[in-house]
């Protein structure tokens, strides 16, 4: 089959930076093991958006079959003020291969000058230091 249609291009947004606290067992779901991990801070740094992390949660769920998927509700305060509500959702399993997780961000901004992230797909890479209690999210704008 041949596609005539272009593939995406990603062009770096930000790096999100969440601080992790210690997780707490919900226990088993019809859609898995779930886990609540606190989200207490971090920052936001990138060539059109700098921010500090508010408050937040995973809502991490994993499957029977072992597969994670991460389910992260939280705001953003970015350098001029303007609170941000960030959704990343996802698998977090590690690709064949080694690569690291990818997840989809949503964002919803307030009318003005981060309303582009209202109009974006986005994807994120993850990259968990677990141990350091926080995980780096490189952000792709889909362009």
């Amino acid at each position: 089959v041949t596609c005539s249609i272009n593939p995406p291009r990603l062009q770096f947004a930000f790096l999100i930076r969440a601080n992790l606290l210690p997780s707490t067992a919900v226990g088993k779901t019809p859609d898995g093991q779930r886990t609540h991990i606190p989200i207490s801070g971090g920052s936001v740094e990138g060539p059109r958006l700098r921010a500090n992390v508010l408050t937040g949660a995973d809502r991490l769920r994993v499957r029977d079959d072992g597969v994670a998927f991460v389910d992260a509700l939280y705001e953003i305060e970015t350098d001029d003020g303007v609170l941000i509500t960030v959704h990343n959702t996802g698998p977090a399993a590690v690709a064949e291969g080694g690569s690291l997780p990818h997840t989809t961000l949503r964002f919803v901004a307030p009318e003005g000058a981060h309303a582009w992230l209202n109009k974006s797909s986005f994807v994120g890479t993850l990259e968990a230091h677990l141990n350091d209690g926080y995980v780096l999210i490189r952000v792709d704008q889909v362009i």
